[in-house]
């Protein structure tokens, strides 16, 4: 997946909420160390002195510093208008004033669509016993890999044989439980191809037929 934005040090970046979901942090843990950050920008606020406020991501923030990866960002310039942004007290709030915002052209539509993206994604990984089988399938991919590292680092062969037959177990387990990634290509591909700046000219159902293929594809 090509992703746009600018690149950010992850602990430069001040989460919005603390991690509430531990199968889907080790997932996204998991999937950065092995495979680098992947998903949608994360929305942010340069609050200057190389320091950023995080209005979306907070999971995927956290995961990308256990990894010791970069973020791809969507920069919104601090100024006072975006106050209640920053002190909304949960999802549906920030994007109602993200809305407002957006309307008063204080911030564009492709931050307010990544923003109004977090709140149909979160109830999505919620409801969906797909996503949610694969969370914990990934998380337990990490939690084998790190076992592997320490066995390692012990030479403690038997632990190593061990963890080779639960981890080809667990990633078949993922490939069951993962959705196939090829239909979701596909489409990108193709809004690509229409679209020079996909996040702001696509139309809202193709907006929602994206968002949703990236929903089943990297549960992130």
């Amino acid at each position: 997946m090509e992703l746009k934005g600018e690149s950010i040090y992850a602990y430069s970046i001040n989460p919005i909420n603390n991690i509430t979901n531990q199968d889907k942090f080790n997932a996204l843990v998991y999937d950065f160390t092995n495979n680098g950050y992947s998903g949608r920008p994360i929305v942010v606020i340069d609050m200057g002195s190389e320091e950023y406020q995080a209005v979306t991501g907070s999971h995927r923030i956290f995961a990308a510093r256990h990894a010791e990866i970069d973020i791809p960002t969507k920069i919104i310039p601090y100024s006072e208008e975006l106050e209640d942004l920053l002190t909304a007290k949960d999802d549906d709030e920030r994007v109602d004033y993200a809305k407002e915002l957006y309307d008063s052209k204080i911030i564009d539509v492709e931050a307010f669509n990544l923003i109004q993206s977090e709140v149909d994604i979160n109830f999505d990984e919620s409801e969906n016993e797909l996503i949610q089988e694969t969370l914990k399938a990934k998380a337990a991919l990490l939690e084998a890999q790190e076992k592997q590292k320490k066995a390692v680092a012990k030479s403690e062969l038997k632990a190593s044989k061990k963890y080779d037959k639960n981890h080809d177990k667990i990633k078949e387990d993922v490939k069951k439980a993962e959705p196939h990634m090829d239909e979701y290509k596909e489409f990108l591909d193709k809004m690509k191809g229409k679209y020079s700046n996909i996040w702001a000219e696509m139309e809202d159902d193709e907006m929602s037929k994206l968002e949703e293929l990236e929903r089943l594809a990297y549960s992130g």
